[in-house]
């Protein structure tokens, strides 16, 4: 992540996609190969930050391209490294070309990204790395992809700290603590969280203004406000439980906004509306996932769509508005197969089967039309189940979908 975000960068002017790549040119003809390549990364970097994920893809073709003609170094190991990671990065979130890349192909080109690292490379970009690879084994979100996310977070962490790279090793305890969260085990991702806030909080101290540090702690306050999701409270202690993640979230999203990380921004707002839904608070609920649903519609976050709209799928359901909760859903599920996302169906079928009780206890004079119409999300999931994979959940205290790692 360039210097660094996991997210995305400030927007850079317009202008300067066009200055690195008419510099990458020049030194291309000039032989300058290297030269030329970390240009075009560059480049890469500032379209993906502007959300033209169309010619960020292109421009990262043609480095790789060249890179294929120089023999193997060091330098060079590192370069086509950071432009496989980018190119994951694209994969990861992206719809482009007309169509979503799988999560199975963002992996293959992380992987690739890890065999070109050298011994000597950055922590920042060890970093980057792992939580990228992470991130998209987190959206597989089977138990497979899950133990290897957290292997690839810990041994990653283990070689910064072991470079002295403190803070670059901070940075991955949110990625951990996420997963801890997907694996039913609240505590330890309670602790991880705990650890983080200090961390980012003291740096912040004396670097008020370190960009890096400040989406950190905001990725800390967004995890926070999830945990109201995630464990159960107990008996008394909802209200205050939920007032204490809002407050989390909105912490988080003043971060956000003030850092123009607008897809983190949308997840924060997915969050804000689960914890309405959670409290029946179903007009905020869509307000807020409607927001994220039209900026993740802008940015071609397919994942991000999946999440919200089966958000909003929830709300539909407890307003008695089975047709379009079937429709949303159905929705969801399409978006989650382009995705390749297993974990994304089982969120799904979980949702379904909410679906069709509530539809039941509704006793809904179009009973019968309805029943029809879930039979047919049935077979469109068991379809989709049958391509990717079925996999489980882990028992939660609030059926809430998972929270899902930063970009």
């Amino acid at each position: 992540m360039e210097a660094r975000p996991r997210a995305e960068q400030t927007v850079p002017p317009s202008h300067l996609v066009g200055d690195q790549t008419r510099a990458a040119t020049h030194w291309q003809a000039a032989g300058r190969t290297e030269v030329a390549v970390a240009h075009y990364l560059a480049a890469v970097r500032e379209a993906a930050a502007r959300g033209d994920a169309r010619r960020a893809y292109g421009l990262t073709e043609q480095a790789l391209m060249l890179l294929d003609q120089r023999p193997v170094s060091p330098s060079q190991g590192l370069l086509r490294a950071q432009l496989l990671l980018e190119r994951g990065r694209l994969q990861w979130h992206g719809a482009l070309l007309g169509s979503a890349f799988t999560l199975q192909e963002a992996l293959a080109s992380l992987e690739a990204a890890k065999a070109s690292l050298p011994d000597d490379a950055p922590p920042e970009v060890v970093e980057q790395l792992a939580a990228a690879t992470a991130g998209v084994c987190y959206d597989v979100g089977d138990q497979g992809a899950l133990q290897r996310a957290l292997a690839e977070l810990q041994e990653s962490s283990h070689r910064l700290v072991q470079a002295g790279a403190i803070l670059p090793a901070a940075r991955l305890l949110n990625d951990q603590a996420a997963v801890y969260m997907r694996l039913d085990d609240p505590v330890r991702a309670t602790y991880l969280l705990s650890q983080a806030h200090e961390r980012f909080e003291t740096h912040l101290r004396q670097h008020p203004e370190d960009a890096m540090a400040l989406a950190e702690l905001a990725e800390t306050k967004h995890l926070l406000a999830r945990l109201p999701l995630h464990v159960q409270v107990p008996p008394g202690r909802e209200e205050e439980s939920a007032v204490r993640g809002w407050e989390q979230a909105r912490d988080a999203e003043n971060i956000y906004q003030r850092l123009g990380q607008h897809r983190e921004l949308t997840r924060v707002w997915e969050t804000m509306g689960r914890l309405a839904i959670q409290q029946r608070h179903l007009e905020v609920a869509q307000e807020r996932l409607m927001a994220a649903r039209n900026l993740q519609q802008q940015l071609g976050d397919v994942a991000g769509l999946a999440r919200s709209t089966a958000a909003l799928a929830d709300v539909c359901m407890l307003a008695g508005q089975f047709d379009h909760a079937v429709a949303l859903l159905a929705d969801s599920i399409t978006l989650n197969v382009n995705k390749g996302s297993p974990i994304g169906l089982a969120f799904n079928r979980q949702a379904l089967g909410a679906l069709a009780k509530a539809a039941v206890q509704a006793h809904s004079p179009d009973a019968e039309r309805l029943r029809g119409a879930l039979a047919d999300l049935e077979n469109r999931l068991v379809q989709a189940e049958s391509v990717l994979g079925r996999v489980g959940l882990p028992e939660e205290a609030s059926g809430q979908t998972m929270t899902p790692l930063r970009a």
